[in-house]
């Protein structure tokens, strides 16, 4: 287990803590790959977190567009760069397929207010080569708590849907 903090007031502490999985293995070019998109989707992920949680004020952020989503992303300079700095340092890890969960914790006082998990799978992937045939279905899991299984019930009628032609 690895631990990162970043600590830059002393109401708000903010901890990402790095579990690496008991076995690992690589797919070099998609790991490499993947983590690029994992560091900028964990980067966006703080960025929100911080802004929705009003840990810091709502005008050091400024709306941008990432994969043409408007987000909140941090425009002040010292606490961006510190972000950019931290999720940086989780790349190599990444990159080496050694992280299993990555937790965010919001701290107050030293005690813990709330977690945000991460579960990181790192599986080997088909090619991007492989051809599929025309016969060939895909189909959405969804996993809620038992509480949401009649709200999803509907939901499991559009399990398997066929390409179109």
């Amino acid at each position: 287990q690895h631990l990162i903090e970043i600590n830059d007031n002393e109401n708000c502490l903010l901890m990402i803590y790095i579990f690496k999985p008991s076995f690992h293995y690589h797919v070099k070019e998609k790991i490499l790959v993947s983590s690029d998109i994992l560091c900028e989707l964990l980067e966006v992920s703080i960025n929100l977190i911080l802004y929705t949680r009003e840990v810091y004020p709502s005008r050091i952020f400024r709306r941008r567009k990432k994969y043409n989503i408007p987000v909140q992303m941090c425009v002040y300079p010292e606490l961006s760069n510190y972000i950019s700095d931290c999720i940086g340092s989780v790349k190599p890890i990444l990159e080496k397929g050694e992280i299993e969960k990555l937790i965010i914790a919001l701290l107050s006082k030293d005690r813990v207010v709330e977690k945000f998990v991460f579960d990181i799978k790192q599986e080997p992937v088909r090619p991007f080569d492989v051809k599929y045939g025309i016969n060939t279905t895909f189909s959405i899991q969804i996993q809620v708590p038992e509480d949401y299984k009649q709200d999803v019930d509907m939901v499991m009628y559009f399990k398997h849907f066929l390409g179109l032609l």
